[in-house]
Order: structure tokens, then C-alpha cells, then sequence
């Protein structure tokens, strides 16, 4: 057997010895790469999120006022990931998402939305006939769940294109408010998850508002977020003409509620408890 000089055996060593002082406390060598010139860094770490890579896609479309605010995706791409990352939420900002061939196009959300690993539609702020492109959608994909937070369209034309609309109660302080909604970025990031986690949950046919004030609490759960959004509470709309109050459009309540626990009016001046009686199924308005 051949024996090795004692002198290669000591610099092998001191070799092994120095690379093992360059790896950082706590980091194995296979997590370090070397680069052309011989530097070290560490190999990037893919972005985690809650949900399985591959699965059912969400997709967000942002009115302009809300699309130069990227930290309310926080805790959607938190659970589904960006798609960039390998995630399964999309996400189009108006305008500039909805450009075809160099001009903005509303027709451009049914597009992105036929693809068939879209299962849900988080319509945002989007601005007035937005309506059109998710009644296309909703024709082209029954099975697709569309929902329709803060919209510019009218509140039946929202309601027709969609399993539910939420709004959000409108207060002096609310209204006074620059954004117009009084919404923080962190209370938009909580509501669009607990809206997709609604998706999620909502049959056909069915009363999307308790299932709205369940997402709440599976928000929170998802999020780590325990207590956050205590004081909110979802109630349907009233049409402040007829009296009338809505089966798929939520109106969102952020307001504490009194000592006595009654129900502060909702819309047009009327309180939950001196509505008319329950919607009937079918969406829209009762007849």
C-alpha cells in the first residue's frame, strides 16, 4: 500500500480545516455554490407559502387606485404564493395588466381567466363595466367563483356578475377619507384572503354572507393573525330605495359594536334587525 509523505497529509488537513471555518455557523457546505471567481454564497431559498405548488389558481384583478399597493397581496401570496414563485395566485393591476396590443382592455381579465386552473376571480376596485368581462367569464366557466370587493360598477350589475359583492360601510370618517375607504393596506390584505378563503368554501346556490363572517375566523387561523379584525362583521346590503336587502352583496361592518350589542345601520339608514325578511335564493335583489 502506498503511504502518503507526511507533509501532504498536515496540507490536506489545513485545507479541509480552513474551507470548514468559511462555512457560516449553522449552514452546511451543500448549501454554498461558488461562483467563476471562486466566491462563496449561499444558494437561494425558494419562497415559502401554505399551499401545494400546482394547485387551483387565484386570480386578483386590482383597480388602478389599489395596484400601486403591493403590500395588500401580503397575505394572499402568503397561502397560495406568487406565480412568479411557482405560487397559484395571478395577479393583474390595472392598467397597465390590461393592455392589448398597446391599449387597455377590460376584455383582458376573461382572457387571462379561461385559463382552466383558474378557480377563482378576486375582482378588486375595478372600474366601472368590469361587470361585462365576469358575466363573460361566468358564462364561458360556470363553475368558476367570482368575487367582487369595493367595485365601481353599480351594486346590480356587481350583484349579477357575481357569487358575492362586498362593500363597506360608508361613515362620516370613511367618507372623509382620501382613499375613500378608510382601509388600511393590512385591512385590504386580511379581507382579500378571507374573501378567497370564501371562494373556497361557497356552494351554489348558497348564502354567501355567514359563510363571508366564517372566513374571518379561517383567516385569522391561516394567517397566524388571532386577533386581528374582531370588530368586523359582514350584514347584507339594503337598497336604501326599496328596503329591499341583498342575497350575495355584504356590506362590511369595521365598526365596534355598542355596549348593548345592537346593530349599527348598514345602508341607507337601516339596521340589520329592522330589515325586511330574508332575500331570496337566487341573488339579487327580493322581488
Amino acid at each position: 500500500m502506498k503511504k502518503f509523505p507526511v507533509y501532504a497529509v498536515f496540507a490536506l488537513s489545513i485545507a479541509l480545516v480552513s474551507f470548514s471555518s468559511c462555512v457560516p455557523r449553522g449552514e452546511s457546505p451543500s448549501n454554498l455554490v461558488l461562483s467563476g471567481d471562486g466566491a462563496q454564497s449561499k444558494t437561494p431559498e425558494k419562497p415559502r407559502f401554505r399551499r401545494p405548488s400546482g394547485g387551483p389558481a387565484v386570480l386578483l384583478a386590482m383597480g388602478e387606485s389599489w395596484a400601486a399597493r403591493p403590500e395588500i397581496l401580503a397575505d394572499l401570496a402568503a397561502e397560495y404564493g406568487r406565480s412568479a414563485d411557482g405560487g397559484s395566485l395571478r395577479v393583474m393591476r390595472y392598467p397597465e395588466d390590461f393592455k392589448v396590443e398597446g391599449r387597455v382592455r377590460l376584455s383582458a381579465l376573461a382572457a387571462e381567466a379561461s385559463d382552466s386552473r383558474v378557480s377563482t376571480v378576486l375582482a378588486l376596485g375595478c372600474p366601472e363595466g368590469t361587470f361585462r368581462e365576469l358575466l363573460r367569464i361566468r358564462n364561458t366557466r360556470p363553475g368558476i367563483r367570482i368575487a367582487s370587493l369595493l367595485p365601481e360598477d353599480d351594486p346590480l350589475s356587481a350583484e349579477s356578475s357575481s357569487d358575492f359583492v362586498v362593500d363597506q360601510f360608508a361613515d362620516k370618517a370613511i367618507l372623509a377619507d382620501e382613499t375613500g375607504s378608510g382601509l388600511s393596506d393590512s385591512d385590504i390584505s386580511f379581507l382579500l384572503l378571507a374573501a378567497a378563503l370564501a371562494a373556497e368554501k361557497l356552494d351554489a346556490g348558497a348564502n354567501p354572507v355567514p359563510i363571508l363572517s366564517e372566513s374571518l375566523l379561517a383567516a385569522r387561523k391561516a394567517s397566524g393573525k388571532k386577533k386581528y379584525a374582531l370588530s368586523w362583521r359582514f350584514e347584507p346590503w339594503i337598497d336604501s330605495d326599496s328596503g329591499l336587502r341583498s342575497f350575495n352583496h355584504a356590506v362590511l361592518d369595521m365598526r365596534i359594536a355598542d355596549a348593548a350589542g345592537g346593530a349599527a345601520p348598514v345602508s341607507g339608514g337601516t339596521a340589520p334587525d329592522e330589515a325586511p325578511e330574508e332575500a331570496l335564493p337566487g341573488g339579487g335583489l327580493d322581488e
